[in-house]
């Protein structure tokens, strides 16, 4: 089954979904955990979006996954970030770019948190570490994808 894009309103407020960054096509994928006829439930790919916000969000690395990668000198997915959908909202209004928030990166060659770029401080952000994750597609550059989750 071909998978389309999503817009924002795809996806009900408030629904526990899954993003990663999807290498191959450049963008993000987004999951749902989705029940079979038997009431087996698994992640799903449902879509993918350039631009998302996942509130009571957190950051999730599968650490044997990341073993694998590491191992084989490979990338597999297994780095996400689960939360609530947000349909409706706009960077820059409740959240100022410089100032709320930090932009995020993972590399699983150098660490098994994600963490604040370097510009940021270069932190570690925990698996406790809840709140408002941002997913963009840069317009001003050359369209790199970002991460960004609200300060604090």
């Amino acid at each position: 089954m071909k998978k389309d894009y999503l817009n924002s309103k795809s996806i009900e407020d408030g629904t526990r979904v899954r993003l990663y960054r999807n290498l191959t096509r450049y963008t993000n994928s987004v999951q749902m955990w989705i029940k079979n006829s038997k009431g087996v439930g698994r992640w799903i790919v449902v879509g993918y979006i350039d631009t998302a916000r996942v509130d009571n969000a957190k950051f999730t690395v599968g650490e044997k996954t990341r073993q694998k990668c590491i191992r084989e000198k490979k990338k597999y997915v297994h780095a996400y970030v689960v939360g609530n959908w947000r349909s409706s909202w706009t960077l820059g209004q409740g959240h100022l770019r410089s100032s709320d928030v930090d932009q995020v990166t993972y590399n699983p060659f150098k660490s098994k948190y994600f963490k604040t770029t370097d510009w940021y401080g270069g932190d570690d952000i925990l698996p406790s570490w809840r709140g408002t994750v941002y997913f963009g597609k840069e317009t001003t550059t050359d369209g790199t994808l970002t991460v960004w989750k609200e300060r604090g």
